[in-house]
């Protein structure tokens, strides 16, 4: 729970924000974070989340028992948790997030592991984003690459700086839905996803995943309007 109120994952976390910013008090009901697979896995009961969370320093529960906030009513800044990111590449395929954050850790403590993936084949790509406490962990990480099974990884740089990159190498880049004399059209505000092999259930409990994968998607495409 504490996780899914954490700056690195709620500064990415539409959902949540939608359901913090519905309440004036800031507070999202325990049942509806109950529909989260990764908790539902672990239990159902609400009060048993309620009772966890006794003693947290990052949220806390309202005098009913039935649902929780953050304890610091400011949003997290984007920007901010940015300068304490770095993205790594020349992990191997099968490399866990628990592998990388292990990795990681010696240089500062470790608050998100975001393993990258191929949006329609799910294969891993061989890269992550590593999210630190602290921006000099950061200038560690950068300064002295680690090795990941004896073998160097072929890039760890800071998150800001790749974002930099990736966005004039895109620029320089032809563009390839020209035709001679005639620039195409291309329809892209609207988009049709087919799900097959899920219940209706599945769907619905599963859609707030779904969302944040087109949004992340958009992101990389350095899109803004999602919702």
């Amino acid at each position: 729970m504490e996780f899914f109120f954490s700056d690195s994952n709620f500064a990415r976390d539409k959902f949540l924000k939608q359901k913090t910013r519905e309440n004036k008090d800031r507070y999202v009901d325990i049942s509806v974070l109950l529909r989260f697979n990764t908790l539902k896995a672990l239990t159902t009961d609400i009060k048993v989340v309620a009772d966890s969370l006794k003693g947290s320093e990052l949220v806390e529960v309202n005098e009913s028992g039935l649902a929780i906030r953050r304890k610091s009513a400011e949003m997290p800044d984007e920007q901010n948790i940015y300068k304490r990111r770095i993205f790594v590449e020349g992990l191997p395929k099968d490399a866990t997030w628990i592998q990388v954050r292990d990795l990681f850790q010696v240089f500062g403590k470790v608050s998100y592991v975001g393993l990258r993936r191929d949006r329609l084949t799910k294969q891993a790509l061989g890269s992550a984003t590593v999210d630190f406490e602290s921006e000099d962990a950061v200038k560690k990480a950068v300064e002295n690459p680690p090795s990941f099974r004896d073998e160097k990884l072929k890039n760890v740089m800071a998150f800001q700086a790749w974002l930099d990159s990736r966005k004039k190498n895109k620029k320089k880049s032809p563009k390839s839905n020209r035709k001679k004399g005639k620039e195409q059209t291309v329809k892209t505000d609207v988009l049709v996803l087919r799900v097959k092999g899920l219940s209706n259930e599945d769907v619905n409990s599963r859609f707030r995943e779904i969302r944040e994968s087109m949004v992340d998607l958009a992101k990389t495409l350095d899109e803004t309007d999602v919702e």
